[in-house]
Parts: C-alpha cells; structure tokens; sequence
C-alpha cells in the first residue's frame, strides 16, 4: 500500500510528529493510547497514510506536550541554501524514515573527525550501483 499523495507542508507536519514522540521517549502505541487510537493510526499518520484534521493534531500536541506551532515551523525561515525546496523536501523524507532519529541521535555524539568519516561512508554507499 502506498502513502496518499500529500504536499510537502503534510510530510514535514508528520515528520515532526515523529521527531516530537521520538524526543519524549514514547512509542507510537503510547501516544496512540494517550489519543485512543491504535499504534497503527498513529503509524498511519506519521507514514502519511492518513492525514492530520485540526482536532487530531491539537491533541496530537497535547499528548506531547508541545505547543501546535511546533508542527507549522517552516524549514524554509532556515538560513541560506536550506531554504530551498528541494531540501526542505529531503529533510522531510529524512524525518519521516524511522532510522533516521536513530542515526541523528548517534551521529551529534560523535566526534567530528567520525562525522565527517560517517558522511564519506553514506555518501559512497548511496552513490553505488546496484550489481
């Protein structure tokens, strides 16, 4: 099954419901619990299966104790390069793949010389070709 067509403001919306449950701590059946929906919808919702009404992220919010406008910062008041949509596009996808926290977490724990040896690694193993 495939994720709904959803524009770019959608996908940064569930990526950072993601990236907010992640930073409590909480799984997506503990927030589905504090919400009284199944792990599922809540699966669903940061996946981009189902779509965000006003209420269900207000509570959404509530659950996770942050403020609505969490959820409506653009990525594009970034600074420079960062502001174009390309990249705010990437950035999206990056927030919504569940190992990507993971590896964020890990990545701003390590010392900069393994940084930029991490990012040489991703880099070469992306640009292979497939045998």
């Amino acid at each position: 099954m495939k994720p709904r067509a959803s524009n770019a403001d959608q996908i940064q919306i569930a990526a950072r419901v993601r990236l907010a449950r992640r930073a409590r701590g909480m799984s997506q059946g503990e927030l589905g619990q504090r919400l009284d929906v199944t792990f599922q919808q809540i699966q669903k919702y940061e996946n981009g299966y189902n779509r965000f009404s006003a209420g269900t992220l207000a509570r959404i919010a509530r659950a996770l104790d942050m403020p609505v406008s969490y959820f409506f910062e653009d990525v594009a008041d970034l600074p420079g390069a960062l502001a174009d949509n390309a990249i705010k596009q990437t950035i999206a996808r990056f927030l919504a793949d569940p190992d990507s926290f993971r590896m964020a977490q890990a990545f701003v724990r390590m010392p900069e010389r393994c940084r930029r040896a991490t990012c040489d690694i991703v880099e070469n193993i992306a640009n292979l070709q497939p045998a």
